[in-house]
């Protein structure tokens, strides 16, 4: 009997174990939801942290029945000892178990509020609780722009802000838009002045096709003044960083660390589709005026 006892009580911690619910992390699922069901989710929401300390005290008194009943079947030293591995191992399945917990309390939220509605009376006690972060980049904006800081520190905040989250390819260079050097071309005098009337800084050197890039020549790198022809191969640079069109700006500045460069090519499906400098991204023009 103690077993079965032991078997539904560590059910009852892995299930509330599984509930670590976040407005922030479920907003696109509630937006999703029908307006009756999305209203019932905000309900929840406003309950959630009475409700959240409601069951966590029912863990607890779960967790010390475990106890006390394996203590009882196994002896004290032995039982506490087991009680200690199963409470352990119901924690661990629960959190694995988070999303899906997420899912279906958004999915059950008017249930919820309908039956334990009085739990708000327990956020009261909830005190010293981190506010959620806002993770929509279009809120914080408009956050910011409500609030009373000066402008010229807003523009540098914004800037931040979109850096965190915008994609590369939303600044990228398209790659038929950039002009290409190829592996075996001649860096003559005039070949030389062609590249600076481009306008453009970067140039990638490519060899067989389009998507084969052994390298990028930095026109800085060869703009000396001079009538001699200069070398390729021994001017170009062959570290740059490559990431996927979706990677945001602020991971793309992190390869630009890792590997030492100030340019990275924009893939997708391993193919080339576009280029991206220090320059674009701190470029980028925020929107407060």
């Amino acid at each position: 009997m103690n077993i079965f006892l032991i078997i539904v009580l560590s059910i009852i911690v892995i299930a509330i174990s599984s509930v670590n619910f976040r407005p922030g992390r479920n907003k696109q699922a509630i937006k999703a939801l029908s307006e009756r069901k999305a209203k019932a989710a905000q309900d929840f929401i406003e309950i959630y942290p009475g409700f959240h300390l409601f069951w966590s005290l029912v863990s607890l008194l779960a967790t010390i029945w475990i106890t006390c009943l394996a203590a009882l079947s196994w002896g004290l030293v032995a039982g506490c000892f087991i009680a200690l591995i199963i409470i352990a191992l119901a924690k661990l399945l629960g959190a694995r178990l988070t999303n899906l917990a997420d899912e279906l309390l958004v999915q059950n939220a008017g249930v919820i509020v309908k039956y334990f509605k009085w739990t708000e009376i327990f956020n009261s006690l909830v005190t010293g609780r981190a506010d959620d972060p806002l993770e929509d980049t279009d809120e914080l904006v408009e956050l910011l722009h409500n609030s009373h800081i000066d402008c010229p520190t807003q523009l540098a905040i914004e800037k931040t802000i979109k850096l965190r989250s915008e994609p590369i390819e939303s600044i990228s260079t398209k790659w038929a838009n950039v002009n290409k050097i190829g592996y075996r071309d001649r860096l003559t005098p005039k070949r030389i002045d062609e590249l600076f009337q481009s306008g453009q800084k970067v140039f990638p050197v490519i060899r067989n096709d389009e998507n084969d890039i052994v390298g990028l020549l930095h026109f800085n790198d060869i703009s000396t003044i001079g009538s001699k022809e200069k070398h390729l191969l021994s001017s170009m640079q062959r570290n740059f960083a490559t990431c996927e069109v979706g990677t945001s700006i602020d991971d793309v500045l992190h390869l630009m660390a890792e590997n030492e460069t100030t340019v990275a090519v924009v893939m997708k499906n391993k193919k080339v589709q576009g280029l991206v400098t220090l320059s674009d991204i701190l470029a980028i023009k925020p929107i407060c005026e």
